[in-house]
This record gives structure tokens, C-alpha cells and sequence, in this order.
């Protein structure tokens, strides 16, 4: 968990490396999937991108935002 920031960029095609629930605070991000309309999320608001999702990754403008993020299920202790 923590707390990121970024100027304005845009990925090449990634494939996420882990699942990660996320709150903008400042900016914009687009998340373009292949075969699928551009997701747009704005300040305020929350979303979870999940492991092994292939994703372009834009930022239009600077970004912060708060997150957790879970590497794999295998991160979490079995009982």
C-alpha cells in the first residue's frame, strides 16, 4: 500500500503485475484493454485492475493516487 505520483505519461502495452485496488486524488487515467472501449477514472474515484490484465496505461495529466496492491494469492497466509 501507499501513496504514488506521476506526471502525465503513457505505457507501451504492459501485462499488470499484480491486482490493485486504487484512489485517484489528483488527475486522470485512461485504461485502454484490447478489443475494449477506453475506461476512464477521475479524481474521486476508485477502481481494481486486476493481475495479468494486458493494459495500456495513460495519464494525461499528473496522477496521484493511493493504492494496494496484492502481488498473487499466494501472498495472503493459508490457515
Amino acid at each position: 500500500f501507499g501513496l504514488w505520483a506521476s506526471p502525465a505519461n503513457t505505457t507501451a502495452l504492459l501485462t499488470f503485475p499484480v491486482t490493485e485496488f486504487m484512489v485517484l486524488l489528483e488527475g486522470q487515467v485512461v485504461v485502454q484493454e484490447e478489443g475494449r472501449e477506453d475506461r476512464t477514472f477521475n479524481a474521486g474515484e476508485s477502481f481494481l485492475l486486476p493481475f495479468g490484465l494486458k493494459l495500456y496505461w495513460k495519464q494525461p495529466t499528473f496522477v496521484k493516487k493511493i493504492f494496494v496492491a496484492v502481488e498473487s494469492k499466494d501472498s495472503f497466509p493459508s490457515k
